[in-house]
């Protein structure tokens, strides 16, 4: 996790209405695991503690992580092209080829 992702986490932290320490009591039974996490003395925590933490405070771990929002339709889209046959998958990626949405 690097310092952008744990200063978003304090953020989120700081706008939220728990302490570090009542957070890490509650999903962990620890009071110093969120605070670890936010100082880097944990750098990458587990994925499911993180996912934890997120939805405690309300906020989206890809947000987290990457500083981009996800929303729901966004999801649903990825998830059904991720159980789509490959030639749907094909198209979309031809689509998006001809219609210039693809970053150069």
């Amino acid at each position: 996790m690097d310092n952008a992702a744990r200063n978003r986490l304090k953020a989120a932290l700081a706008h939220s209405d728990w302490t570090a320490d009542a957070l890490s009591n509650k999903l962990f039974g620890t009071a110093t695991y969120v605070s670890r996490v936010t100082t880097g003395r944990i750098q990458d925590p587990s994925p499911t503690r993180l996912q934890a933490i997120c939805d405690a405070l309300e906020v989206d771990i890809t947000f987290i992580l990457t500083g981009r929002s996800s929303s729901p339709d966004r999801e649903e889209l990825i998830n059904s092209l991720a159980n789509a046959p490959e030639s749907v998958i094909s198209d979309v990626a031809e689509f998006v080829r001809q219609h210039g949405l693809v970053k150069k």
